[in-house]
């Protein structure tokens, strides 16, 4: 855990350092002058997109190790790897499953649109076609939740077995959309109370860094050194958001995991002893 906060805080800090470097000159960080210098607008756009860029890049390399570590800490974990880590076939799939979900999800959003847009162009009446609409978008959503509640349980299969198998995740998770979709309403519930308990924990910390800020009324003064001054204060906000992350990793991650790891064992005990 202490290793998964970490990493989730470094990549959070530069997340928040490029930003900074994008907007710097918009927000005058860096600067004595009020008001800030402004930058190239295209100056700012590319800055932005390489950020942003970056930042993707990152999280598609980041999530699916750690992803695959927190599904290995349940499956295996007498595992022989630092901190469950480890960079392979089993990561790569991993990744794989992500982009495979994040295109349900588009496919599922843009056809919902489409159909709603075609919808409004019919000559039905007003409340037929906000009805319609209504209808179309519940709809994709309902079908979105269940292909992804029902293909939840493919990554601790993809840990367990080394393959990326839609298929067998599907078959092993037939009959079981309920308690799925119970699950993770639950993960949801909890990961919002640690988000909301440890925002308020935030803008305590947060009160310090924010003062010499704000010493300037309301249009305070902003250089390197109040910056630099208040770097503890902002490696503390850092590692608490890792942290955050971090639980919430093991909140959404490690029920399914359990889940996947019952059910095969029943499997297994069933093949072994046929009713």
């Amino acid at each position: 855990m202490v290793v998964w906060s970490i990493l989730l805080a470094l990549w959070a800090g530069a997340f928040v350092a490029g930003f900074l470097w994008v907007f710097g000159d918009v927000t005058g960080l860096g600067s004595s002058r009020w008001p800030p210098p402004t930058g190239s607008p295209m100056a700012i756009v590319g800055r932005f997109l390489l950020v942003w860029l970056t930042a993707v890049g990152l999280s598609l390399l980041m999530f699916p190790i750690l992803q695959s570590a927190m599904y290995r800490s349940v499956l295996e974990p007498r595992a022989r790897s630092f901190a469950y880590l480890r960079l392979g076939r089993v990561e790569v799939g991993m990744m794989l499953l992500q982009l495979l979900f994040l295109a349900f999800l588009v496919i599922f959003y843009m056809g919902g649109v489409s159909a709603i847009v075609a919808v409004s162009w019919s000559p039905l009446l007003l409340w037929a076609k906000i009805a319609i609409g209504i209808a179309i978008g519940l709809g994709c959503l309902v079908a979105w939740l269940f292909v992804g509640l029902r293909l939840t349980l493919a990554g601790p299969l993809l840990v367990a077995t080394g393959r990326l198998d839609l298929g067998a995740a599907w078959r092993l998770s037939r009959g079981r959309f309920w308690p799925l979709l119970a699950m993770a309403a639950l993960a949801m519930v909890l990961s919002s109370a640690v988000s909301t308990f440890a925002q308020s924990i935030l803008n305590i910390a947060m009160v310090p860094f924010l003062r010499p800020l704000m010493a300037g009324g309301p249009h305070p003064r902003f250089d390197i050194s109040t910056l630099r001054d208040l770097a503890p204060w902002a490696a503390l906000a850092t590692l608490i958001v890792g942290l955050i992350f971090a639980i919430q990793l093991v909140i959404w991650f490690a029920p399914f995991s359990a889940l996947y790891k019952s059910l095969a064992e029943d499997n297994q005990a069933d093949a072994v002893h046929p009713t």
